[in-house]
């Protein structure tokens, strides 16, 4: 008998079966692969979106309640009308901050300028008490601020009076300077600051015979506060402004300039495209005014880092998280952006904004600049950060805003 041995035509390393095996476990590999790099995805987009929009909530829109002064700031001399500041143990910005500076303690108030010397650990600066004030000496724990100016806008020396303004939340309150003039300056300070905010060019507007109302809106410090219990960057605050303008004509204002500082720019930007009283106003003067309030979160998030691996914030991100935001807490973007909005507005407008403004961009006052050459003139502040450009030179500041109003509201 012959045994025939049948053998397939294959090779001992490389069989068919093999090879489709390989083959079919490679495609559901990368299957796989793929899949759970889509799920790492979405769930690094809708929780991290979901995260970071809470961080918008909190850091942006939540109403913030003014806190007391810090007194975190060690004098440790005083002498020869200046002041020797610790810069250890504080992490206030404005002690060796350029420009002038408010200086605050229990029972007295004060300025400095500009720095004379400064060390690793210590600052040199003038210094000057406003009359009545407590003594300040070594050991003192100070307060500082970029107002410059006290609360009381007693020690202004300037007429005033606190009025009250009937908002559509009720009355609001303000503080009218008198001049005994027609033309009047409505002034909106930024998010949850005083309104003294303002008051650094209190003098200067009433001294060349403008009134000036400097105003509170909803959700300060003792006004109405807005249904939403948050800030609306404009959208909601503006009616606030509609009313602040009506007092103002109702109590003799022939002309009428408005005046915003920080977010207190966006309500004045709101104002000049909803309100039917925006003819009546003659003039804007913007400081680090908030123009987009998408571009102002897109700005802020350029500086954090992701949780754990400390890697910069992805754009796609922030995008996402503001998607989230605008669903979970009712704000429309494209509302807050009163650049993209701002159309054929031709009222003339002044702005500020300082190179060193870490709150908010300048990129959107550069922008409406461009777009409207004829109306607005947008002066950049060097070394200014955020609300501090009169701080750096206030000579220059006063005249360009007196220039410009001069042009604008005298008859």
């Amino acid at each position: 008998m012959v045994t025939m041995l049948l053998t397939r035509p294959e090779t001992a390393e490389h069989p068919p079966h093999a090879e489709a095996r390989r083959s079919i476990l490679s495609r559901r590999w990368v299957r796989w692969t793929i899949g759970i790099a889509a799920l790492l995805l979405v769930v690094f987009y809708a929780g991290g979106g979901w995260m970071f929009s809470n961080e918008i909530r909190s850091g942006a829109l939540e109403v913030e309640t003014p806190g007391s002064p810090a007194y975190d700031v060690e004098v440790l001399a005083v002498a020869d009308g200046s002041v020797t500041l610790s810069l250890t143990g504080t992490e206030n910005d404005h002690v060796a901050g350029i420009g002038l500076r408010g200086i605050e303690w229990p029972g007295g108030y004060g300025w400095v300028g500009d720095v004379a010397t400064q060390s690793a650990d210590t600052v040199v600066r003038p210094f000057t008490p406003y009359p009545g004030a407590e003594p300040l000496g070594a050991g003192t724990l100070v307060d500082m601020t970029g107002y410059v100016l006290p609360p009381d806008p007693a020690t202004l020396g300037v007429g005033y009076e606190e009025i009250t303004y009937p908002s559509p939340l009720g009355d609001m309150g303000g503080v009218h300077f008198d001049a005994g003039g027609d033309s009047w300056i409505v002034m909106v300070h930024g998010k949850s600051a005083p309104l003294r905010e303002a008051y650094r060019m209190i003098e200067p507007l009433v001294g060349a015979g403008y009134d000036a109302l400097v105003i509170s809106y909803r959700n300060d410090d003792g006004m109405p506060a807005d249904p939403s219990g948050m800030y609306g960057y404009g959208a909601a605050e503006w009616p606030d402004l509609e009313a602040a303008v009506q007092y103002a004509l109702d109590h003799g204002a022939q002309r009428v300039a408005l005046y915003g500082y920080s977010m207190g720019g966006g309500i004045v930007m709101a104002f000049m495209l909803e309100s039917d009283l925006a003819a009546h106003v003659d003039a804007v003067v913007l400081d680090s005014g908030m123009l987009d309030f998408g571009a102002t979160i897109d700005f802020r998030a350029d500086d954090r880092s992701l949780p754990l691996i400390r890697l910069p914030v992805p754009q796609s991100l922030t995008s996402v998280a503001k998607l989230v935001a605008g669903w979970r807490f009712g704000v429309d973007w494209g509302e807050l952006d009163y650049v993209g909005r701002a159309g054929d507005l031709a009222t003339p407008i002044l702005a500020f904004h300082g190179l060193e403004d870490d709150s908010v961009p300048i990129e959107p006052a550069r922008e409406l600049a461009e777009a409207h050459p004829a109306s607005m003139t947008l002066v950049e502040v060097p070394e200014a950060g955020h609300v501090l450009n009169w701080n750096v030179d206030p000579q220059s500041y006063e005249a360009h805003v007196l220039d410009f109003l001069a042009d604008h509201l005298e008859a």
